[in-house]
């Protein structure tokens, strides 16, 4: 059976993966045909905070099998420089999160689904682009540790919303 690629098909369920949540979350999805600022989708809220109306969040997303990069207290993903600068710029307009779901390595793991419901053994952690280190000089990479604790769920995107409609993040 031909089918795509595991890549390609990591890259669909992430994306599938994120705007369940966000539309559990009474937010909104824009995708981008190509992701050259390291910005894969955008999540806009339509609420009303104390400084802004309809707060917005850029977000890369990454997904992963691999099992080493689950560690006791955090997920260690290792990003390029590049992707480095775009998550950790300070002259962003929009804040940035980086977004790594990690999928049981058996494709046939990833959706069980019938009449009642649909699960998934897959997990997405976060970690916003202001909260990566410094890459240090002349360095290509950077292993970034997430928090095992930075789910992404419903409560915790509306709460990311929250702080940047309230100023928190992302400045004025």
């Amino acid at each position: 059976m031909d089918s795509l690629p595991g890549t390609q098909m990591k890259e669909q369920l992430s994306i599938a993966f994120i705007r369940m949540v966000v539309a559990a979350a009474g937010c909104s999805v824009a995708s981008y045909s190509t992701d050259h600022d390291g910005v894969d989708i955008s999540i806009k809220s339509s609420a009303e905070y104390s400084r802004k109306l309809g707060p917005q969040i850029d977000v890369q997303l990454k997904c992963t099998a691999r099992v080493d990069v689950v560690r006791s207290r955090e997920i260690a993903w290792v990003i390029d420089a590049r992707t480095h600068k775009y998550l950790t710029s300070e002259k962003r307009q929009v804040p940035a999160l980086l977004a790594l779901l990690v999928v049981p390595d058996s494709i046939d793991a990833w959706l069980d689904h019938d009449e009642t419901r649909m699960l998934t053994e897959s997990t997405m952690y976060w970690i916003f682009g202001l909260d990566i280190p410094k890459l240090p000089p002349g360095q290509q990479s950077i292993t970034v540790k997430i928090p095992r604790d930075h789910l992404f769920t419903r409560d915790t995107l509306l709460g990311i919303m929250e702080q940047i409609g309230d100023g928190r993040i992302g400045g004025s």
